[in-house]
């Protein structure tokens, strides 16, 4: 069983058997779902370009004494990128060393990860009705992005 978050944050769960039985193609998939695909793979692009010039800021590279990016924050954050296929963030370095990951929704939702080397992740999620802070692994940052997408769909189901 394999989970798949559309572009539009529904989830739906595709039974893999062995058989072709609900594998989607990209021919059957309707043009906007395909054109959002498309603006997610260009964003993912976007956001990889900003990585690649973020790792080679140095100290001060903001002329306010910011600290440089560590190899592992880098690792880290082109992991969750690469692992979110339909839905991409907005990425923006920090002056103290950690990389800003951000989703926010229409209504006002708010999702936040700060990446800083390998297990320190500070997580701030923000809603019309709750704020919550986390720290934790890169494990529970998949965790938290898929609960916020998925929020949505729950929403609108609802």
């Amino acid at each position: 069983m394999a989970t798949f978050i559309s572009p539009h944050s529904v989830t739906c769960e595709i039974k893999i058997d062995g058989s072709n039985e609900g594998i989607m193609s990209p021919a059957s998939l309707p043009y906007e779902v395909l054109k959002e695909i498309n603006r997610q793979k260009h964003k993912y692009q976007i956001n990889y370009q900003r990585l690649k010039a973020m790792s080679s800021f140095e100290r001060n590279w903001n002329g306010e004494g910011a600290l440089p990016f560590s190899k592992k924050t880098i690792a880290n954050v082109r992991k969750l990128l690469k692992s979110l296929k339909f839905r991409q963030p907005t990425v923006v370095p920090t002056t103290y060393g950690s990389i800003q990951i951000e989703f926010e929704e229409e209504s006002g939702d708010y999702f936040q990860i700060n990446v800083q080397g390998d297990d320190y992740l500070m997580f701030y999620f923000y809603s019309s009705k709750e704020a919550e802070e986390k720290r934790g692994t890169i494990k529970d940052a998949y965790e938290g992005i898929n609960s916020f997408l998925n929020r949505k769909a729950i929403k609108e189901l609802s």
